[in-house]
């Protein structure tokens, strides 16, 4: 099992541009002679502090969703989510947006230690995959800009869907007929339709 990492790390090193960990250096450091970063590390670090700075002059409602870049005249998207949402929207939509993400946790947290569910593999994997989603999007969101992305909302309500189901309790879970079996099931009794009966 340790082997599978250094099969895709070395290969990578390999094929590695000659200034890639120069340039990789310049995303937490001082710009790296030969990292051919043109400047990028010092405008995002730019764009940060501009976010920071619309924020505390704007810090109810914001400067409106989408407007960051018109209004900073930069052209650029804040690269981080959650000054995004304070500085486009204001410090309650980036509360609002913290509890939603902390909620989906605490769903997951709630599927997990269930321990009427611990047999039940596939609700397990899901909610430890969906854990895993949601974890490495809370990091990544300090350096993407998705506050009007789709996938992490889709994320939060999968949690709440996976939390609605395990809250049924595991002998309703348990009997849930599979596609196939809801597909091939005769209907019983008249068919749904908007006729008048009379």
């Amino acid at each position: 099992m340790l082997t599978l990492p250094f099969l895709f790390l070395v290969p990578a090193m390999l094929f590695a541009p000659r200034n890639y960990g120069a340039r990789l250096e310049s995303i937490v450091g001082t710009p790296q002679a030969g990292a051919m970063d043109r400047g990028s590390a010092a405008a995002r670090k730019e764009l940060l502090i501009k976010s920071i700075e619309i924020t505390a002059t704007h810090p109810l409602f914001g400067i409106g969703v989408g407007n960051f870049s018109s209004y900073t005249g930069m052209w650029m998207v804040t690269h981080n989510t959650y000054t995004e949402f304070s500085a486009e929207a204001g410090i309650p939509a980036l509360v609002i947006f913290l509890l939603l993400l902390k909620k989906a946790f605490q769903n997951l947290r709630a599927v997990r230690s269930n321990p009427a569910l611990k047999s039940d593999e596939n609700l397990q994997l899901l909610a430890s995959a969906l854990w895993a989603g949601l974890a490495a999007y809370t990091a990544a969101a300090f350096f993407a800009c998705t506050a009007r992305e789709l996938f992490p909302y889709f994320m939060v309500g999968y949690t709440t869907a996976l939390y609605k189901i395990s809250s049924r309790g595991v002998e309703t879970v348990g009997h849930i007929p599979s596609p196939e079996a809801v597909i091939l099931r005769p209907r019983r009794g008249p068919a749904p339709g908007f006729g008048w009966s009379g």
